[in-house]
């Protein structure tokens, strides 16, 4: 009788530390997911940037070849404008999850 309660505490051991393992690899695995889904996105903004100032120097090259500026340059400032508010919103996020551990 001894031997059989022995293996039930033995299993019943076993599976509540496999439990906590499974349990713990799963939070992980979420963190890994969120931090992932961020660098996606920081990624997209990254490009975003770069075609915003490609847009501002376009247009600057043209006014300078023209000697004037013309809508071309409205353009491009609204362009990159809507990108910095696109960046300061990612970072605004970001820095609220890592402070309120989302």
């Amino acid at each position: 009788m001894e031997i059989l309660t022995i293996i039930i505490s033995v299993f019943g051991v076993g599976g509540i530390i496999s439990g906590l393992v499974v349990r713990k690899i799963d939070k992980i695995d979420k963190k890994q997911d969120r931090r992932d889904e961020s660098r996606v996105k920081e990624n997209v903004l990254i490009v975003s940037g770069l075609q915003a100032i490609g847009h501002l120097s376009e247009a600057t090259a043209i006014a300078q070849k023209n000697g004037h500026t013309n809508g071309e340059m409205e353009t491009a400032f609204t362009y990159y404008r809507g990108f910095t508010d696109d960046l300061n919103a990612f970072l605004l996020q970001q820095n609220a999850e890592k402070n309120h551990g989302n």
